[in-house]
């Protein structure tokens, strides 16, 4: 988000999830060579770095997201993510000391909400849901068991749990310990129990229901951000 136009002094503000893909879509010919020379990824993290360096924002807000089945792999990239944070935060750094004017970068690693799938044994696991997803035949969202994910949780890097609670563990353990990245809370303890926070909560589609994204509630979302979006309008308008 760049507003400079209408606030001369605003921060630039760069939010993004880790990607799914490693390339960047094809018809970001430019970038895509850069990051992917013959349709081979040179880094994972490639294009975060990139658009960084060309955007040099004064605050990131960077999420993992949830789509890994292997907890080593998730620890894998998210060392990766948090090297190309930590990398951005420190170059960043150096150049704010000999620009009076400037302050380093406010580098964020946000949490990621709950997913609330309607696993055989009714706890709202994604383990188990992914174990036997072929099976689902109802179409609602469940809470999540409180108790099963505190006992995960006791494991420590024992789990090879790929619920949202383990990879925000892991995460969180990995920003505590890169420098210049700070931890973001969105409050995921706080909704483990709100299985109807999905926009996909009810029936809609043919084949599922969404369970895993939106999670949120609207009645405590939209009167904290709707002032911030109206103001947006009222720069751009």
């Amino acid at each position: 988000v760049n507003m400079s136009s209408a606030w001369p002094d605003a921060p630039v503000i760069a939010s993004f999830s880790y990607p799914n893909t490693w390339c960047p879509p094809t018809h970001k010919r430019k970038l895509r060579k850069q990051c992917c020379p013959n349709g081979n990824p040179i880094s994972r993290t490639g294009p975060i770095s990139i658009q960084l360096e060309k955007m040099r924002p004064n605050i990131v807000i960077a999420q993992m997201g949830i789509h890994w089945h292997k907890v080593p792999k998730f620890r894998a990239d998210c060392t990766e993510m948090l090297a190309a944070l930590a990398n951005y935060s420190a170059a960043a750094a150096v150049n704010s000391t000999s620009d009076s004017d400037s302050s380093p970068p406010l580098v964020l690693f946000l949490e990621a909400l709950p997913q609330h799938f309607d696993a055989p044994t009714g706890d709202g696991s994604y383990d188990d849901f992914h174990a036997v997803q072929n099976t689902r035949t109802r179409f609602q969202c469940f809470p999540l068991n409180q108790s099963s994910i505190e006992a995960d949780l006791l494991l420590r890097d024992n789990s090879t749990s790929v619920g949202v609670h383990n990879l925000n563990r892991i995460a969180r353990k990995g920003v505590e310990q890169t420098p210049g990245v700070q931890w973001l809370t969105a409050n995921s303890r706080a909704y483990a129990g709100r299985n109807d926070g999905h926009k996909g909560a009810t029936r809609c589609c043919a084949r599922h229901t969404d369970c895993s994204h939106y999670c949120y509630s609207p009645h405590l979302w939209q009167p904290a951000i709707e002032p911030f979006l109206l103001e947006v309008d009222r720069w751009y308008g």
